[in-house]
């Protein structure tokens, strides 16, 4: 395939996406439903709407015309497999600031509250005087007070507590008659006429420790000792239930209510989660076996979805929904494994594992982390004698060959391009660790895929050029990383005996130690990167111009096809 047919199928494929997009936000335009209130949706209406009907009726409802904008977004492919839903972020209410406040305020301890107020310990009190009607000091020493203050705030919540006061308490009512002549009180009399008043009276009590007993006490050596007031004893009164002659306390009920106005409905969850998912992922480059998470393009970020999904919704004439960013954010976090950037794998797996198992696992793997080591600075100290031989003999050549990153294409700021299915452009780079010279061979997904076979067919016409161009060469060593699939496998191998047999000429393969493959030939990834971050490129051939200009010494930049690709299976 020439270079202008590549070039003219790539614009093809962008072309056509992006008449697809522009479609769909045409279609969103008709739509004349306006949502007044999002907090009247009813959900359970939203099974089965049809959208052709509904979109042009004076009846529509709101929520039909939430409906239809999220099948706006659905993919095409209905073969695709959903994205599971994995939390990027587990939350961990724990070490909240809010709950680590009202856990102190229920165990009785120090904290910290959340506009920075200290929330003082519980202290038990004096009690009562030893003038105390009810001499609470003699039946109730010291040590029964504090066993009964530490029971108490030991309960870990507010339902178990206003139980133990119902334990402890006994309420009865008493009647009192009040004279017709007057307003005081007397006792109770059949025979005298008047008005009768019900009141209430609490009897405190307080265990024994080490004994099921509860004694008698007044009500301030019970507040005192449980450090309370009486605010409190009231509101446990109040939530007892009677049920088959036994009080128990009513489940404490504060922050179960559904009357929750801010609270946006189901499908608006639902529309953010199909806009979400209209955008293309790619998988991680160097940790795609080790890795279930998806990339979104570079360029992306939480405040450019959220203010593409909000103007979407204007254009479609939704003026009154506005998604805040902080809901977006929470429906992006908790249903979506995505990431904005490609990961780099900086870190050796085996060495991170090793660095976080216990000390007797350690000791017993010492050996193979003494072996790993050593082949990492073994293999390290090859590739520079190589690299010092090359340099000293012209007869000797030290490559190293490696993959770079997917190149997405189109890669532009455009918010409609990120909505299109990108096409993959693949560059296999060619580094002489001696002349620091690079060469780049590019591809895209049209042409081939990786595989052993693209990868040896590449290698062979790059051996064949430097025998050719350099005479004396006899000694030809490669340097690339463990992957089995491109690298470490028969049909690259069965390419080096070709070109060893045919040129007379020794080739030495070595592969840098798993995890610790970091070489001078990533130096022109990182260039190239470089060169294009701010650049807008929309075809491979802008990518091959771009790679010949991205360091002062030029790449030299080949555009395959699939007559350069041979079978050496």
């Amino acid at each position: 395939m020439s270079e202008p047919e590549l070039s003219e199928i790539t614009e093809n494929v962008i072309m056509e996406k992006s008449a697809e997009f522009e479609e769909a936000l045409k279609t969103i335009r008709r739509i004349d439903v306006r949502v007044t209130d999002t907090t009247k949706v009813d959900v359970s209406q939203s099974e089965s709407i049809s959208s052709d009907s509904e979109s042009n009726s004076d009846e529509g409802t709101d929520i039909e015309k939430i409906i239809f904008l999220r099948r706006i977004y659905k993919r095409k492919n209905s073969n695709e497999k959903d994205q599971p839903n994995v939390r990027k972020r587990k939350l961990d209410p724990a070490n909240w600031i809010s709950e680590k406040a009202k856990k102190a305020r229920i165990s009785g301890v120090a904290g910290i509250g959340v506009d920075n107020k200290i929330i003082e310990a519980k202290e038990m009190g004096q009690g009562c005087s030893v003038n105390c009607k009810m001499q609470c000091h003699k039946t109730l020493n010291q040590e029964d007070r504090e066993n009964a203050f530490q029971l108490y705030w030991k309960l870990p919540e507010r339902q178990m507590k206003w139980q133990c006061l119902i334990n402890w308490t006994e309420e009865t009512r008493r009647t009192k008659k009040i004279n017709n002549d007057s307003d005081t009180l007397t006792s109770d009399s059949d025979s005298d006429p008047g008005i009768f008043l019900s009141t209430k009276q609490i009897t405190y009590k307080v265990p024994k420790k080490g004994s099921e007993q509860l004694v008698k006490v007044c009500r301030k050596m019970f507040l005192d000792t449980l450090a309370i007031n009486i605010q409190i004893v009231r509101a446990a009164m109040k939530k007892k239930l009677n049920s088959r002659g036994t009080c128990i306390a009513e489940k404490d009920l504060r922050g179960t209510h559904t009357n929750r106005p801010h609270r946006y409905p189901e499908d608006v969850k639902q529309l953010i989660i199909s806009h979400i998912k209209s955008f293309p992922t790619i998988e991680s480059h160097y940790i795609r076996a080790e890795s279930r998470r998806n990339y979104l393009p570079t360029g992306l970020s939480y405040a450019a979805m959220h203010k593409m999904l909000n103007e979407e919704l204007k254009n479609a004439g939704i003026e009154d929904l506005e998604v805040s960013h902080q809901y977006y954010k929470k429906v992006f976090d908790e249903n979506f494994n995505y990431g904005f950037y490609k990961p780099q794998k900086d870190k050796c797996a085996r060495c991170v594992q090793y660095k976080n198992i216990s000390p007797e696992e350690k000791q017993d793997r010492k050996n193979e982390r003494v072996e790993h080591l050593k082949n990492k600075k073994l293999a390290r100290q090859l590739v520079n004698k190589s690299t010092q031989e090359a340099e000293l003999d012209s007869s000797i050549v030290s490559l190293h060959f490696d993959f770079q990153k997917v190149l997405s294409t189109p890669k532009c700021a455009v918010s409609n391009m990120y909505y299109m299915s990108k096409l993959v452009v693949l560059n296999l780079t060619v580094y002489d660790l001696a002349n620091n010279g690079g060469t780049c061979f590019v591809w895209n997904e049209t042409v081939a895929k990786k595989g052993s076979n693209k990868v040896a067919s590449v290698l062979m016409y790059q051996l064949q050029q430097i025998i050719l161009n350099r005479v004396d060469v006899k000694d030809i060593r490669l340097v690339s990383d463990n992957c089995v699939g491109q690298n470490k496998n028969q049909n690259v191998f069965t390419m080096m005996v070709m070109v060893a047999v045919l040129h007379n000429v020794k080739i030495t393969f070595r592969f840098l130690e798993v995890g610790h493959t970091q070489s001078a030939g990533d130096s022109m990834h990182s260039a190239i990167e470089r060169y294009t971050r701010h650049k807008e490129i929309f075809t491979q051939k802008q990518w091959a111009d771009a790679m010949t200009k991205a360091c002062q010494t030029p790449y030299t930049v080949h555009q395959i096809d699939q007559s350069w690709i041979k079978d050496f299976s």
